[in-house]
């Protein structure tokens, strides 16, 4: 209750600050031409009833993201009386042109009066061209814009290559693209969310010379677009403009490769963007392990490296149509289909470190798989600004997959070997998943009622065969051979509903809301011991019995089981929100919210093995939120919330599982509650002439996280684990980010990403002859820092300079553990040359070491060097292009990991070192007569 009433009386003193709130009553709307729909910065009066003028002002034109380039005209604070007034447009060689409107409420905080089209004399233009400078990035007040134009990229690059070049920008493997230490949440193609569920397909198939302008900013959300007005919904994101010859054409290329090792790649992409429409169709035949290729200013590193031999096929297509300029009638669906078929061959050493002697396990094997992939994404969006907005979203996923291993692996101490495993398996399994979204908005003149619904179903079948003959060194201990045929099917249900009602004050608003999830789950494992069948044939492990009866008898009641589960969900929340842009405020924060959920949570879980374990759980959690952000100049932001929630119900029941001898799992009906606190600050600055910086510092805590105690047996291997609760896991994390040039021409520019984190773990890991003194606390620290700098001399070449490293200091007290003190370090140039005869060159030449470790297997040093030749004909439809990736023949296909628990060394067979010759056609197709 202490949290409960502090939070309370916390909410009472912020809302004091707004009692000297001013309410202003703001009056806009946009003008353009009647025929062409040009915006046109036209006088506008505001006028009563009676025609009397109240106020003047001028049309301003803007360039709004959705919608181009509009005339908004603002009158702020003019009006103050419920009532009907005028706007009267004016301007020379054009009709004086009028709207109506009303403020229905003294809570109307905005009102947008319905678009003025004037008429006029049309008259052509004459057409101005300016020529732009190539800089490579500008600030418009809270916009950062980029000049595609202004960096020197490898001819046939794709927006990957772009984005990762940018003063600022980070891309990951992933697909995350980060500016200035901050999350990019969407990725738009000129205004628009076109690969809003895939962007690494924008990133990976988009030519980068299509790209006139990139620009990052705070784009509005949904609440925000349909009230016409500031609802503090923004969210940063990326939005690719493309050049102007590439609106309302289709576009594409295609490559073809071959290389050496029996390399190849076949692609294609087409896409077409217009006002009314975006089409797009791809695809990539490679054997390069998908997305293997020469780094992108090193941004990878070889322990990144993918495993295994991967060939890839991948076909999509996606289509939107849009019915209005404003986004708020459109549909759009997305199709991927993807084939893989994989070769993973393995090396494995595993130390365990234990108090008095240290396990190490030894692992040799291969698995060979398939892997076909459908995706569907689909969403339409129908509404009216200030009226009404519907959305709903049906998603489909599909997963066959095929996988057939056979592995060696043993278990030793410092003096002997405790045991051997000989492993053969196949396994087969389908995924499906659909999913299923709608949401309703509706204003109530200055309040809206949000209503939405979703249900998820999600089911997961397949069935296994294995042989398994582990040897144990003892005497005493028997061989156990196991020819098991697993059969499982797990099935989910999830459906919620909920409405939220926005009731709006100018400068701050209260919400009340109430959601519902139901939640139904539903398993069946069912084990057979083959190997107890009569006259069975080893040989042959992956046959099943004629008779059902036969493999009935043979089912392994201790290991096989079915569960039902339900769960219900009801969440009561009063949300009060804090809004600078409706409203002023004396405690200068312009956005800000304060949420004090109550949620009520009943689980029953009905589960069987050997008999009936039922368990059921009722919590009820207080789960409050905050937020403020402010600060013009420098941005501040400050966040603190509490998360809880009850431990899965099948890790509460007493069971007692052996399927794998040397891995016992059991039950822990004792877990608590798990609670979660987390909080940040982030301070950012971005300035004039490139200058931007970014710092924030956070920290989380878990009370009751679940951690799995593990003994082992020192005699045999055997590891028996078990649930438990423990606190004492918090950790601290911050980061500071700049970016800036070093010269006034801006040639050179320096971008520093500076990190730090220090856990607090708590380990469970010992073996049965120290069971009593099982906890012990593990300190991980590591720091790190990226620096890239990039000069560019002339428009014709290029040079990056890149160089990180990351040290890393783990230490315990726990008796047997070796402290840790080790680092990585890269450095790197990478540099592009426009060469004459349309030719082009680059070269990424890294250097990659490890360092400080005990092990000297682990202290190694790579030197990776890639190359591009580029050379164009036929007016650059045509691109020939050579490109070696790992000439050195350094590039290791071993990676190590070491953390509290232990060392790991592991081999994989990986793409080896290739030269490859391909063909790149680029296409247009102008669709006007």
């Amino acid at each position: 209750m202490n949290r409960i009433t502090l939070t309370i009386f916390f909410c009472l003193l912020v809302c004091s600050g707004l009692r000297g709130a001013n309410y202003n009553h703001n009056v806009q709307g946009r003008i353009a031409d009647k025929i062409t729909g040009e915006p046109i910065p036209a006088k506008v009066f505001l006028l009563n009833e009676d025609s009397s003028v109240i106020d003047t002002t001028t049309a301003v034109v803007e360039d709004i993201p959705y919608q181009g380039k509009i005339s908004m005209y603002v009158f702020n604070g003019k009006i103050n009386k419920k009532g009907h007034y005028i706007i009267k447009a004016v301007m020379p060689d054009y009709q004086d042109t009028y709207a109506d409107f009303e403020l229905k409420s003294l809570r109307q905080v905005s009102i947008n009066v319905k678009p003025i089209l004037m008429g006029h004399n049309y008259h052509e233009l004459q057409e101005v061209v300016v020529k732009a400078t190539k800089i490579k990035m500008v600030m418009y007040g809270d916009t950062i814009v980029y000049n595609a134009d202004a960096f020197n990229l490898a001819q046939g690059s794709m927006l990957d290559a772009l984005v990762s070049r940018l003063p600022g920008a980070q891309l990951t493997k992933d697909g995350q693209i980060f500016v200035n230490g901050r999350h990019v949440q969407s990725l738009l193609i000129n205004g628009r969310d076109f690969f809003s569920g895939n962007p690494k397909m924008a990133l990976e198939n988009l030519p980068s010379y299509t790209v006139n302008k990139i620009k990052v900013y705070e784009r509005e959300g949904s609440a925000s677009r349909l009230m016409q007005r500031n609802m503090g919904d923004q969210s940063l994101v990326m939005d690719v403009k493309l050049k102007k010859e590439y609106n309302a054409i289709t576009f594409g290329n295609v490559e073809a490769g071959l290389g050496t090792k029996s390399r190849f790649t076949l692609k294609g992409f087409s896409m077409k963007s217009s006002q009314k429409e975006m089409f797009f169709a791809f695809t990539n035949i490679n054997n390069l392990n998908d997305n293997q290729k020469p780094s992108l200013q090193g941004q990878w590193m070889p322990q990144e490296t993918p495993n295994g031999l991967l060939t890839n096929r991948t076909a999509g297509i996606g289509y939107a149509r849009f019915f209005d300029s404003n986004m708020d009638k459109w549909l759009s669906t997305q199709n991927t289909i993807v084939h893989n078929d994989g070769d993973y061959q393995t090396l494995k050493s595993t130390e365990v470190f234990l108090p008095d002697r240290n396990l190490t396990k030894r692992m040799q094997g291969g698995t060979n798989t398939k892997a076909t992939i459908f995706d569907s994404q689909n969403s339409i969006h129908y509404g009216e600004r200030g009226k009404y907005s519907t959305m709903a979203n049906l998603n489909f996923h599909f997963k066959r997959n095929e996988k057939y291993g056979m592995y060696y692996t043993s278990t030793s101490d410092t003096t002997s070997l405790l045991n051997e495993l000989i492993e053969k398996s196949t396994d087969k399994n389908e995924h499906y998943h659909v999913t299923f979204t709608n949401s309703y908005d509706i204003i109530n003149i200055t309040d809206f009622l949000h209503v939405d619904l979703g249900a998820e179903f999600d089911k997961q079948s397949g069935r296994s065969f294995s042989l398994y003959d582990l040897q144990y060194e003892d005497a005493e201990a028997a061989r156990d051979f196991r020819n098991n045929h697993l059969r499982y099917d797990r099935r989910r249900w999830d459906v919620k509903a909920g409405t939220v009602y926005n009731w709006n004050w100018p400068g701050w608003s209260l919400r009340p809301q109430y959601q519902y999830d139901y939640k139904y789950n539903k398993a069946n494992s069912s084990l057979y011991r083959l190997d107890k069948l009569e006259n069975r044939d080893s040989t042959h492990y992956d046959l099943l019995p004629s008779a059902k009866a036969a493999l009935l008898s043979v089912l392994d009641h201790n290991n096989s089981y079915a569960y039902t589960e339900y769960q219900n969900h009801h969440r009561l929340m009063l949300e009060w929100n804090i809004n600078a842009a409706s409203g002023a405020n004396k405690l200068n924060i312009d956005y800000g919210y304060i949420r004090l959920p109550l949620r009520l949570v009943k689980k029953k879980l009905f589960y069987t093995r050997l008999g009936r374990h039922d368990v059921s759980e009722n919590a009820v959690f207080f789960e409050p939120e905050a937020y403020f952000r402010g600060g013009k100049a420098l941005v501040w932001e400050v966040r603190a919330d509490m998360k809880s929630e009850i431990p899965e119900l099948v890790s509460k029941v007493d069971y007692r599982d052996d399927a794998n001898p040397l891995y016992i799992v059991s039950g822990n009906p004792d877990l608590k509650n798990i609670h979660r606190y987390n909080t940040s600050l982030s301070l950012r600055h971005e300035g004039a002439s490139q200058r931007l910086w970014y710092a924030s510092v956070e920290y989380n805590k878990t009370d009751n996280d679940v951690a799995y105690a593990t003994l082992y047996d020192t005699h045999t291997g055997v590891a028996t684990m078990m649930p438990v609760s423990v606190n004492g896991n918090w950790r601290a994390k911050g980061q500071f980010d700049y970016s800036l040039p070093l010269d006034s021409a801006r040639r050179w520019t320096l971008d520093n990403h500076l990190t730090f984190q220090y856990s607090h773990n708590v380990d469970m890991t010992t073996t049965e002859e120290d069971a009593s003194s099982m906890r012990s606390v593990v300190n991980n620290w590591q720091w790190g820092a990226a620096v890239k700098l990039n000069f560019r001399p002339s428009e014709k070449s290029e040079f990056a300079f890149h160089a990180d490293g990351t040290y890393y200091n783990l230490n315990s007290q726990r008796s047997g553990f070796k402290n840790i003190h080790a680092g990585a370090y890269r450095l790197g140039l990478e540099t592009e040359f426009q060469l004459p005869l349309n030719f082009s060159f680059g070269s990424d030449l890294s250097l990659y070491a490890r360092r400080g470790y005990q092990e000297s297997m682990m202290n190694t040093t790579e030197w990776v060097w890639n190359i591009h030749l580029h050379h164009s004909f036929m007016k650059g439809a045509l691109l020939a292009k050579l490109t070696g990736f790992d000439l050195l023949h350094q590039l290791s296909n071993t990676k190590y990991e070491m953390n509290e628990q232990g060392r790991t060394e592991t081999w994989y067979n990986n793409l080896p070192r290739y030269v490859m010759c391909s063909l790149v056609w680029k296409f247009n197709i102008n669709h006007k007569k």
